[in-house]
């Protein structure tokens, strides 16, 4: 968290700098403006280099992290396993406990290496991002808002779709594993009494449903990046036209907006943005 605390203050000064840097710039002078734009430039490369080297220590802390508790949490289910009645054993198909250990498991590992860790930062950056554009423009946040909501809208309505696919999917695999050890398990029962045929159809048709439902689970997750996408893209055609107007206008009641602002919105509301999608 303290990594992820310094990442975020670094990755907020990235747009402020580059504002400073186009602000910086007078394209009426003989030089432009670049002994003043310059030392923001290489401030800007060592916020950047900051910024690589800070990644590259939370990915590795992270992916230590969700390895060491999933080898306590692994070794903690095979103990119980041992200790179960042979009853509970009996009762319960051995491919679903075996996909319990295996792909459930696995399922925590990625959840603790990469959702807990962009949920942290996520709402860090969502707070910085915010306090930085309020900052700079409050008339210009309210517009970058617009985007958020849509956003907040449009996922309430894919996740409740999605939850119930993804969870039919983790159910229908464990029956498919448990299905398959029986079965090899069994081999010489199946043979000796004749049922290949009959084994063969049950397993095809988990097979089928895993299928249908893996299908849909993919269509309505995989739907959620291209319209996210364009919901982002939207709030940043309005966050320039908007503070394109007001840069070019200069409104007395309203403001005022330069080209660097600009920028640095852009730059915000894609940081403030990616953490809600």
């Amino acid at each position: 968290m303290v990594i992820m605390l310094f990442s975020t203050i670094i990755n907020l000064l990235s747009p402020i700098l580059q504002k400073n840097v186009l602000d910086a710039l007078d394209f009426q002078s003989k030089n432009y403006g670049w002994d003043r734009a310059l030392k923001f430039i290489i401030i800007l490369a060592i916020v950047y280099l900051v910024s690589t080297i800070l990644s590259y220590f939370q990915q590795r802390t992270s992916a230590r992290l969700s390895q060491e508790t999933v080898r306590k949490i692994r070794n903690d289910l095979f103990s119980k396993f041992v200790r179960l009645p042979i009853k509970f054993l009996d009762t319960h198909s051995h491919g679903d406990l075996m996909s319990r250990m295996t792909n459930d498991v696995e399922n925590i590992s990625n959840t603790i290496s990469q959702s807990v860790a962009s949920l942290i930062s996520g709402v860090m950056m969502i707070i910085g991002s915010f306090i930085t554009m309020i900052y700079y423009s409050w008339l210009l946040t309210l517009v970058s808002l617009v985007s958020v909501f849509l956003t907040l809208l449009v996922s309430k309505v894919l996740t409740k779709k999605m939850r119930k696919y993804f969870t039919a999917q983790s159910k229908i695999l464990g029956e498919l594993n448990g299905h398959t050890e029986e079965m090899i398990t069994g081999y010489k029962t199946v043979v000796a009494y004749n049922k290949e045929e009959m084994v063969t159809n049950e397993f095809n048709n988990i097979s089928d449903r895993y299928t249908k439902t893996s299908i849909l689970a993919q269509i309505w997750g995989g739907s959620m990046g291209p319209i996210m996408n364009f919901i982002g893209n939207f709030g940043y055609v309005l966050v320039t036209s908007f503070g394109a107007w007001l840069a070019i206008t200069k409104p007395e009641f309203l403001p005022t907006v330069t080209i660097g602002t600009i920028l640095l919105f852009i730059q915000c509301s894609k940081q403030f943005t990616r953490p809600i999608n």
